[in-house]
């Protein structure tokens, strides 16, 4: 596209009309006061006084125990005169593992709960007595718990109706269902102890695996720290601080997709990783194989520019949107390449679209000022009027709706109720992604500026800067191991790579002839991602340097 055709009125696809102010934006408080503490720097001996030596003795005896070291740990508590907690608590611990609920309740006076919480700690243990012996059929003794024991306490009034209905299950496995119930064994009586514990004075009763926890959350911390973490670790060394290299990222092009004939637009991997759909302004989707490069199918069918493509949960179909003068919805079968249906209820460019997790339903979002939600048959389900969507992404549980509009506002819609919350950005918004777990949303605004805003709370999270970005529309993306990345193209022919949660800016990977568009992080391989440009080709990212032959296709 000519210069002149890229300075074409607002109302073109590629314009961005808005131009506003910066905003500053900071972490939150508490990750910056944890960035304080790096993981690299050597702790002083005379800390130590930080830590309280009877908690650490009593964490040191409970390690033994669990690692089987059990005269070890009788050792340290004799030799140190600390015990590892009082002996109600162990009595109680040990009552609750073996089903023992007499002598259980009996303890609870002893464990030193305050008397507002005293009826909440023996709501649960009668609660898991009762499950117990529903699970025995001993619907006699069951319902004298119920009756006789639980419901004088006078406590959750709601969720003692709804233990009084399970006497009618049919089977053991509706019991479950119904309560949420693992069954009985060490796993729900553990979950037991795990719930009252907050109720228990750590003094009396120790949290289980307290030590390990405390590891696992040093460990996730230095994995988060580590600016170049992109690694699957199953085994943690406690012996040396967490480092990755550079080289744990992707920065190699191993591919180059030609093609396409014009503009690249959109590109994103299946679920499975094994195929990547790519949207053009020459009018095709095209899906490649992702072990080799090579075009599996390519999809016509749209009579103008195709903007978006999006992969249904079980890869078998694919969602394409169309532009102005085509402004359709086209579902394909990936596997045959045939268009299965035409959805032609919008009259003017559909931005984007998103299955739901279900695969019997998905959402579109049009520059004609409306938002549905169809099944696949072609019926609209839900239609949201006065909506004009740049963005937008549907959660991978199926229950929130995010949708970036052309007013800056951001909706995020409740799938069951349709019940909506919102915040406002300072800028223009060109795209919209969603972190993994539906906790984050990630935004590229015009002002050259990308924002990470809580889902839950609408508040701003981070900011990211360094790429270029104001009269195009280009798209970011969260990528690598924990998703500990965000990538995004740029007006610059540069992809910008940054450290998610400390915002550093880690690479400027050059190659592209043109501005980038669009970013795809593979959904398995955490070494791979695409990006897609103006320049008709689509790169294929690695953390291998190429091989003479693929640097040599690269350079043709």
């Amino acid at each position: 596209m000519d210069e002149t055709f890229r300075e074409a009125p607002p109302t073109k696809k590629r314009r961005i009309a808005e131009d506003t102010a910066d905003m500053e934006g900071m972490e939150a408080a508490a990750a910056a006061a944890a960035a304080t503490a790096s993981s690299h720097v050597q702790p002083d001996r005379h800390s130590m006084h930080k830590l309280d030596r009877s908690e650490l003795v009593r964490l040191l005896t409970q390690s033994l125990e669990d690692l089987g070291y059990r005269g070890a740990a009788s050792t340290l508590e004799t030799e140190s005169g600390i015990p590892m907690e009082l002996e109600h608590g162990k009595s109680f611990r040990t009552a609750v593992l073996e089903g023992d609920w007499t002598t259980a309740c009996g303890l609870l006076d002893q464990l030193q709960v305050t008397p507002a919480n005293l009826a909440v700690v023996m709501f649960a243990v009668l609660e898991q007595k009762y499950l117990e012996l529903l699970e025995l059929r001993e619907l006699k003794k069951a319902l004298h718990c119920l009756r006789e024991e639980m419901s004088p306490l006078r406590h959750n009034v709601d969720r003692l109706h709804m233990l009084c209905g399970l006497v009618m299950c049919r089977s053991v496995e509706d019991v479950k269902a119904e309560a949420g119930w693992k069954g009985t064994g060490p796993e729900s009586r553990g979950d037991l102890l795990s719930r009252v514990q907050k109720f228990i004075p750590t003094d009396v009763m120790m949290p289980a695996g307290r030590l390990h926890h405390l590891l696992e959350q040093a460990w996730v911390y230095q994995c988060q720290s580590c600016e170049y973490h992109n690694v699957s670790t199953d085994v943690m060394s406690l012996l040396e601080d967490h480092s990755c290299s550079r080289d744990a990222i992707p920065r190699y092009t191993t591919n180059v997709l030609k093609q396409h004939t014009d503009e690249v637009w959109h590109i994103a991997f299946s679920k499975s990783g094994r195929l990547l759909a790519s949207a053009s302004k020459d009018c095709t989707a095209i899906l490649w194989s992702t072990e080799d490069g090579s075009m599996v199918q390519c999809l016509n069918g749209h009579t103008d520019a195709v903007c978006y493509v999006d992969w249904s949960p079980d890869d078998t179909q694919l969602l394409t949107c169309g532009s102005d003068n085509d402004p359709t919805i086209k579902l394909w079968d990936v596997e045959s390449g045939t268009c299965v249906q035409t959805f032609s209820v919008h009259n003017k460019e559909v931005t984007s679209c998103a299955w739901c997790p279900d695969g019997k339903r998905f959402v579109s979002g049009s520059t004609d000022m409306t938002l549905r939600l169809w099944d696949i048959e072609g019926k609209v389900i839900q239609y949201w009027p006065g909506v004009r969507a740049s963005d937008l992404a549907v959660s991978k549980d199926g229950l929130r709706l995010v949708v970036a509009c052309h007013s800056r506002d951001v909706l995020i819609y409740d799938l069951e109720t349709y019940d909506m919350k919102s915040f406002t950005e300072t800028s223009s918004i060109t795209s919209l992604s969603l972190s993994d777990d539906g906790s984050e949303i990630l935004l590229n605004l015009s002002s050259a500026e990308i924002h990470t805003w809580s889902a839950n709370t609408c508040q701003l999270l981070r900011k990211y800067h360094g790429h270029e970005q104001g009269r195009f529309q280009i798209r970011s993306c969260f990528g690598g191991v924990g998703e500990n990345f965000v990538a995004s193209g740029s007006e610059d022919k540069i992809v910008y790579l940054w450290h998610r949660r400390n915002q550093t800016l880690l690479e400027k990977l050059g190659g592209h002839s043109r501005s980038v568009n669009c970013v795809a992080w593979h959904p398995l391989d955490s070494a791979i991602f695409a990006s897609g440009s103006d320049d008709n080709t689509i790169r294929v990212w690695s953390t291998r340097k190429p091989t003479s032959d693929e640097a040599a296709a690269d350079e043709g």
